[in-house]
């Protein structure tokens, strides 16, 4: 019994943590955006939107209408890594033709 009284307190504890690391966010509806295109743009899926709001699948969302949208569920560090890696390739790319630069720079002048 206390095995399982233990098991469920730690289930229980991580479910809370991780619905307490979950921003939420209030986003307005423009002309032309749908539920993708929020989820997109704040790194959830279309599911936890409708669920956050009550949303039914082929509801039609009215222009002003204000929406809950969970943030950064959806692959929340994927985003930062390609961030950080094209940062990289970009200073390796300078850097590269800079090199290359002094190199004829040197060489124009040895002849």
């Amino acid at each position: 019994m206390k095995k399982l009284y233990a098991l469920f307190l730690f289930i229980s504890i991580g479910a809370v943590s991780a619905n307490a690391a979950t921003k939420v966010v209030k986003h307005t509806i423009k002309k032309g955006e749908t539920l993708y295109t929020v989820a997109h743009k704040h790194h959830s899926t279309i599911e936890e939107v409708r669920k956050l709001n009550g949303i039914t699948n082929g509801e039609i969302l009215k222009i002003g209408r204000v929406v809950k949208v969970p943030t950064n569920t959806y692959f929340p560090k994927k985003k930062q890594k390609i961030a950080k890696s094209k940062i990289k390739s970009k200073v390796a790319k300078t850097v590269k033709h800079k090199i290359k630069i002094v190199k004829a720079v040197k060489k124009h002048k040895k002849s």
